[in-house]
């Protein structure tokens, strides 16, 4: 069974496990804990441990057992390629790849990181690439994460593959830094890892302004979410399409407390957006539930480019039979109010709300023999 086992796994971690009868750096660890996970196939998708005392012959714990159940922790139901990281602070950090392929084949969109101090109780968190990133809207594998510290310079990595269609077996890695917040939690940041010169300080007056807002959520679907916009203003206001209050503390130290949501304790610091092509102050934090929000700043436009930038976002069939969604947010959090120049066949209806803020143009079809009718809708 043993034997078997290990020819279906893909990924494993190793990590050395502490003994109880001394401290010191010299004799202090006294097993290897390897993690991985069975197969392909229903409830072979999770997280198991073996243990050894040399390094090359391991006893399977738990009977051979999930130590966590993937439902609980993922948005598919499965997860794959554990990779263990012991931090710098003794807690243990784990990330996975969200995947169950009975469901989904090879194809999937968010990975895992979870935290522990006693390698028994987890809490956990979904970073979901192509909702977060527009120009990776299409991607459809995010596989095999892995987790790095690098001591020369004292941070954090997370390493992992994405593949997007007419690639073939290409596929593109990705490092994003990570930080430790406040409680002891690694919040990945929003932006592809690109080097800062200097003191990496985004304070509280590079954070005075608009964001793009990304709630990864913990609720187990795969729907991807809703990009929401908020402000940060003086007096610790946060404003739009979400509300509450923010601080910054010393050394990117960041509070949001936002209704309804709870406090999300955080990093803040420069990152490079493969988007406009420049750095942007941004944000990374994490809830007491474990959901993850980021934020990255947005460049300040006038009013007629973010008007532009608003109208090219939309776009509709130029024939219908049926009724269209037409959205009351466009890009940048821009509000959008819509007209018909003939209600008779398109009328407009409905209240906004978020996340999926729309309206609804109601299709009433001419009489049969009336021909085609052109309606103009105008935002």
């Amino acid at each position: 069974m043993f034997k078997k086992m290990f020819k279906s796994l893909i990924l494993l971690c190793i990590i050395v496990i502490s003994g109880c009868t001394s401290s010191t750096e010299s004799d202090g660890y006294k097993a290897y804990l390897f993690t991985y996970f069975t197969g392909n196939g229903p409830g072979e998708e999770a997280i198991h441990y073996a243990l050894s005392w040399d390094g090359y012959h391991y006893k399977a714990l738990n009977n051979n057992q999930p130590i966590l159940n993937s439902d609980s922790i993922s948005t598919t139901g499965g997860v794959r390629d554990p990779h263990l990281l012991r931090g710098e602070d003794g807690s243990f950090y784990m990330v996975v790849t969200d995947l169950y392929v009975p469901e989904m084949g090879w194809q999937n969109y968010a990975m895992v990181m979870l935290k522990s101090d006693d390698l028994i109780n987890w809490t956990h968190s979904v970073v979901n690439i192509p909702e977060t990133y527009e120009q990776f809207s299409d991607v459809y594998r995010v596989w095999a994460p892995q987790t790095f510290y690098d001591e020369e310079t004292g941070k954090y990595f997370v390493i992992f593959h994405t593949r997007f269609p007419g690639s073939g077996e290409f596929h593109n890695v990705r490092v994003h830094e990570m930080f430790v917040n406040e409680d002891g939690w690694l919040v990945v940041a929003p932006h592809r890892y690109v080097p800062v010169e200097g003191d990496n300080i985004a304070d509280e007056t590079d954070l005075f302004g608009t964001f793009k807002l990304i709630n990864h959520g913990s609720d187990i679907d795969r729907e991807a979410k809703v990009s929401t916009y908020i402000t940060l203003e003086d007096y610790n206001i946060v404003s739009g399409d979400v509300t509450g209050k923010w601080y910054y503390e010393a050394d990117n130290t960041v509070r949001l407390y936002l209704d309804g949501r709870g406090t999300f304790k955080g990093v803040s610091s420069w990152q490079y957006n493969e988007n406009n092509g420049q750095f942007v102050p941004t944000f990374t934090a994490v809830n007491e539930e474990g959901v993850a929000i980021w934020g990255s700043k947005l460049l300040e436009n006038d009013d007629a480019t973010a008007l532009t930038n608003a109208l090219a976002a939309i776009s509709f069939p130029e024939e219908t039979t049926v009724d269209v969604t037409l959205p009351a947010i466009g890009a940048k959090g821009a509000d959008i109010t819509w007209t018909s120049s003939h209600p008779d066949y398109i009328e407009v209806k409905g209240e906004p709300e978020l996340p999926n803020a729309s309206y609804t143009g109601v299709v009433t079809r001419p009489n049969v023999g009336s021909g085609d009718t052109e309606v103009t809708l105008t935002a």
